[in-house]
């Protein structure tokens, strides 16, 4: 009998340590986005995508000079802080490369104080692991989320 109540108040403990943590990660985070894509080419284009830490995903594309952006898909603020989150677990800050190519992916870390950028061309090996894992993963969580969102609009 004792055993519910004791199970009701470890499960409720636990959401409430796991939102709190989500909230201090986005609290630490607020007003920076995690940008990654592509750029170069022999057009000159840039594309990729915007994550914030209101779980907003915005797509853009084009030139530097004229890029536009649009909302892609919306995630919930746990999936945002996560992703912040592994930021910070692979010290994205302290990660330093600028590989040059024809074609080139990055991730960012921006804000409108701060601009942190890692970027290589396809196939370097030089450029940090963990920032090339993170793009992998980045996309595929983007993949996702914007399929979604399409899939849901057409219902």
């Amino acid at each position: 009998m004792l055993m519910k109540p004791v199970l009701c108040f470890i499960m409720l403990s636990l959401l409430t340590l796991s939102c709190s943590s989500t909230d201090a990660i986005l609290k630490r985070f607020r007003g920076q986005s995690i940008v990654a894509g592509t750029a170069g080419g022999f057009s000159g284009l840039t594309e990729g995508y915007r994550l914030d830490t209101e779980g907003k995903i915005h797509r853009f594309h084009g030139r530097l000079d004229q890029r536009s952006e649009s909302l892609a898909a919306q995630v919930d603020k746990s999936d945002a802080a996560a992703l912040f989150q592994r930021m910070d677990d692979i010290k994205f800050m302290s990660l330093s490369y600028n590989g040059a190519g024809n074609l080139n992916s990055f991730v960012e870390l921006r804000s409108d104080t701060l601009l942190h950028r890692v970027r290589w061309a396809p196939g370097d090996s030089l450029a940090p692991k963990p920032v090339r894992d993170f793009y992998v993963d980045f996309m595929k969580f983007i993949e996702e989320n914007t399929k979604q969102s399409t899939d849901s609009t057409k219902n």
